[in-house]
């Protein structure tokens, strides 16, 4: 057994990773949400047949009295690690995926502004299950010190069409030392949406996990609302 501490949701990720045969289950759970829940629904609404997805979902802990995000000089317990995901270089087109594993409740959720700048931090509330995406890019987002004695385990995902991926950012990536970290064929996948679409109300509302998700209605990507489901 490890002690739990600030570092203890690093171990859980990097057991969880390295665990095989069960972290293979998580991997092929994951495949079959986006693939047969989450990529014909954007495709539906879209119009868009062909997207870029992350690999392999990010994995998050957030233990009592801890969190997902590590606390930084200046942070506070009810804002830790405030960014926006352009400060780390990913694509203006990009749009982020929450998956509920456990309860998502008070302050061991996480905290995301409506548009870029308001500032009004909506606390997410999900069951197990449930998903939202929002615009991480450019919204910002934070956790707080986890007070509800509840661990909130979820994984989560960025995904964005094809059409507005932005490929000179590859070769300027695979120039530098950063090398290839948010690139398509390493951090990203192509996946094509096969035909026919479907109108997205009659899309399947269950896959992998073996629970129901709610209705998956991205953000439009001509503006940056956030959008939760219930």
């Amino acid at each position: 057994a490890v002690a739990a501490g600030p570092n203890f949701k690093d171990v859980l990720r990097a057991r969880v990773l390295a665990s095989g045969a069960p972290y293979a289950a998580l991997l092929a759970a994951y495949r079959e949400l986006v693939h047969k829940v989450a990529l014909p629904r954007l495709a539906a609404l879209l119009g868009e047949r062909e997207f870029a997805v992350q690999r392999e979902p990010s994995l998050r802990f957030s233990l009592p009295d801890a969190s997902a995000l590590g606390k930084r000089e200046g942070d506070t317990d009810e804002c830790v690690g405030l960014h926006t995901d352009a400060d780390y270089d990913h694509q203006p087109g990009e749009m982020n995926v929450m998956i509920a594993l456990s309860a998502v409740t008070g302050s061991n959720g996480l905290f995301v502004e409506s548009e870029p700048g308001l500032g009004d931090f909506i606390a997410i509330e999900l069951e197990p299950g449930r998903l939202f995406s929002f615009h991480g890019v450019s919204c910002r987002h934070h956790n707080q010190l986890n007070r509800t004695g509840l661990a909130r385990v979820s994984i989560d995902f960025r995904v964005l069409p094809l059409s507005k991926y932005e490929h000179e950012r590859d070769q300027d990536r695979r120039k530098t030392s950063r090398r290839s970290r948010f690139t398509l064929g390493e951090y990203f996948e192509r996946v094509t949406v096969e035909l026919p679409l479907q109108p997205a109300e009659a899309l399947p509302r269950r896959a992998g996990l073996g629970v129901a998700f709610a209705a998956f209605e991205p953000a439009t990507y001509l503006d940056n609302h956030f959008l939760t489901t219930d």
